[in-house]
């Protein structure tokens, strides 16, 4: 019997009627009426819902015919209702179409949000990898609508190569320059992925990028040439010169090892390298002959790639004979640590060291070379040299010098002496910001954040530095990492906010600089709240004028039980400074008292009122009319025209609705008032409390 009475029903159905509602309509909300509005008690439609979950999320009223939202919607879950009315006076039968439209509540998502990848240093440019592409539930345009490199691009060494597949947007990590592991081990970066919404909503993906190491670099000596004097009678157990090569690249292709090249075979060398680089006099070269003269060695150290690259040095040997004299080299270092480590900005002309040369031999002179800073003086002293500074050093171009001093007979090197001169780092260099100002968009929805940071060219403690906010308590900034974030999320009453951001060293003394930034400040809503009935904070004596207290909440109404946004957020905002302790002034009579607290609706609230002339506040609305929708006022007890009957100083807080039901009563900690309603009533302000005829007074005045 029910399939023929649908089928009938059906088959006298007229063209229908369709509606589209946004997934993110709240309960109740009206999407709108089968015929005419209808303002019938009696039950005029029989309403056909197909399933339940069609009937829990759309209701129709039998009565009037007002279509309105039962339940949420989810846009992901199901996008279109279809039900069916029919008309109780014998009308044809309204097919009733629901088309839920997508809004941009899913924000992107990487599964996973980590990826590891292993490049090698001499891979092509222009080499694509994979990566995990994101996904958002959403449709179009709220799905993925674009990719970005965050952060960790350091010298723009890769791009993102970004196309559709079967209608999904997907990326590629693309190699944009070359990799060189000895400059930069790995990389972090931070990828993200935006949707079409606006404000966007984003997901971010962390690639950590590993470059392997290809056998690119041969070992380097420190020098091309060294120079030694050796007695002849040296022993066969002590090396007379420890050689060492350094190999930029890692593992196995860093391995060395040493050897002396253009050794005959026929021939006894009269010294022995062994494979870690230090030289002795060969036993069986000592025994085949006496060491006499000078000698020549090429020494080789080689890598343990494959194929091993190589480097090479050459030693000259100076045999002294018993008869000559053996000549010593001696450097005393001035500086505070006897130490051979200069300040950057060690003055000019300063003497930082005193050499000497023993025994004294007309036929010996001293000779340095490494460092052009520096210059070797002569004394009345024979063969004493004072060591003084002849040019600026600037640790952030050179930190290390390597000099080597040369003793010579005519153009013989009789002794070599290398020494490492660091130099040490002073603050004088500030934090340096890459531009002068930046624009950042912060959202108060969300826990949004934005890093912001500077580089310093000194080191150490010259080079950390700390962040701090100056111009707004808008915001907050992590100190160690530049991360800004908003200070209150629902406390913003403006859409853009400038401030500084300052960077300070840690040096003595330390030095700063400033970044300008200007906050676009999003105030799209996470989801409709229902207002409290009762608010409290606290606010303290000193306060600045401005300064945003709370947000109040949403103008609500409530309908059947159910949560109906029907307003715009509102912030307390200090009027003047709020002051406790000594007793205010009254005003004079005639005038009202002056407002302390005020509301405005974002974003365009004015947080202070303008004063006329003899001093007084303008009062929160017309005298005789009543209170303009959302204006709120608070006096303190003890002016004029403020309730007699409230003792101490405490403060009555007036609000002004749309409805009684969508009154907030707030009192505050610092005075600990009972909270006070009041509700327009034919013109008038009526309030419900036994003070309701003083403040109608009041306002009246």
């Amino acid at each position: 019997m029910i399939v023929y009475l649908l089928f009938f029903l059906f088959a006298g159905l007229n063209a229908g009627v369709v509606f589209n509602v946004s997934e993110d309509a709240a309960r109740s909300t009206l999407i709108g009426y089968i015929a005419e509005p209808s303002t019938s008690t009696e039950v005029t439609y029989l309403i056909v819902y197909p399933d339940n979950a069609t009937e829990k999320a759309i209701y129709v009223d039998e009565r009037t015919g007002a279509v309105r939202v039962a339940d949420e919607l989810d846009y992901e879950t199901r996008t279109r209702f279809d039900i069916l009315g029919v008309p109780l006076n014998g009308g044809e039968g309204v097919q009733i179409t629901v088309n839920v439209v997508d809004v941009n509540d899913n924000a992107p998502v990487f599964s996973p949000d980590f990826l590891q990848l292993d490049i090698s240093e001499v891979a092509r440019k222009g080499s694509l990898f994979h990566l995990p592409a994101a996904t958002d539930v959403d449709s179009p345009p709220f799905d993925v609508q674009s990719y970005s490199i965050l952060r960790g691009n350091v010298n723009n060494v890769f791009r993102l190569q970004t196309s559709k597949v079967e209608g999904e947007l997907v990326t590629k990590l693309q190699l944009n320059g070359q990799l060189d592991r000895e400059y930069r081990e790995s990389y972090e970066l931070i990828i993200e992925a935006k949707d079409g919404g606006e404000p966007a909503r984003s997901a971010q993906l962390t690639v950590r990028v590993l470059v392997k190491d290809v056998n690119d670099n041969a070992p380097k000596f420190a020098k091309t040439n060294y120079s030694l004097t050796i007695n002849a009678n040296v022993s066969t157990h002590t090396p007379v010169l420890n050689l060492t090569a350094t190999d930029l690249d890692e593992g196995i292709n860093a391995r060395i090892s040493y050897r002396l090249a253009n050794v005959r075979s026929d021939h006894i060398s009269p010294f022995t390298l062994h494979p870690n680089g230090s030289l002795y006099v060969s036993a069986a070269g000592a025994a085949a002959a006496p060491l006499a003269g000078t000698y020549d060695l090429v020494v080789v150290a080689a890598d343990g790639g494959s194929p091993p690259l190589e480097g090479t040095a050459f030693v000259t040997v100076h045999v002294q004979t018993p008869d000559e004299p053996v000549n010593h080299f001696d450097i005393v270092w001035l500086t505070e640590h006897a130490e051979a480590a200069l300040d950057e900005n060690i003055t000019l002309g300063a003497i930082v060291a005193r050499l000497s040369v023993a025994p004294p031999d007309p036929r010996i002179h001293l000779e340095m070379s490494g460092c052009v800073s520096l210059c070797i003086r002569e004394t009345d002293t024979l063969h004493v040299y004072l060591l003084s500074v002849c040019a600026p050093f600037d640790r952030e171009t050179t930190s290390e010098y390597q000099l080597m001093f040369s003793l010579k007979r005519e153009q013989t090197t009789v002794l070599d002496h290398p020494i490492t001169l660091q130099i040490r780092d002073v603050n004088d260099n500030a934090p340096v910001w890459a531009t002068p100002s930046v624009s950042i968009r912060l959202n108060r929805s969300r826990d949004d954040a934005v890093d912001l940071s500077a580089t310093d060219a000194d080191a150490g403690y010259n080079a950390r530095i700390s962040y701090s906010i100056e111009g707004s308590n808008a915001v907050i900034i992590d100190p160690e990492s530049g991360r800004v974030r908003l200070a209150d999320k629902g406390c913003t009453p403006s859409p853009f906010i400038s401030f500084s951001v300052i960077a300070r060293d840690h040096g003595r003394p330390s030095l700063s600089s400033s970044l300008a930034v200007r906050a676009e400040i999003a105030a799209v809503p996470s989801s409709v709240r229902c207002a409290l009935p009762l608010y409290e904070t606290t606010v303290r004596e000193d306060l600045q004028h401005g300064s945003c207290i709370l947000e109040i909440g949403e103008t609500i109404e409530y309908e059947s039980k159910r949560c109906v946004h029907a307003g715009g957020v509102r912030f307390l905002t200090l009027a003047e400074r709020a002051r406790s302790g000594a007793p205010a002034a009254a005003p004079e009579p005639g005038r009202a008292a002056e407002p302390v607290l005020e509301v405005g609706r974002a974003p365009s609230f004015d947080a202070g009122r303008e004063r006329g002339g003899g001093g007084a506040a303008a009062p929160p609305f017309d005298a005789g009319r009543a209170p303009e929708e959302g204006r709120v006022a608070l006096f303190e007890a003890g002016r004029a025209g403020a309730p007699s009957s409230v003792e101490g100083r405490p403060v009555a807080f007036l609000v002004v609705g749309r409805s009684p039901s969508a009154l907030a009563g707030l009192f505050f900690g610092a005075f600990r008032l009972p909270p006070l309603f009041l509700a327009p009533v034919g013109g008038r302000a009526a309030a419900s409390s036994n003070m309701s005829n003083t403040i109608g007074e009041h306002w009246q005045r």
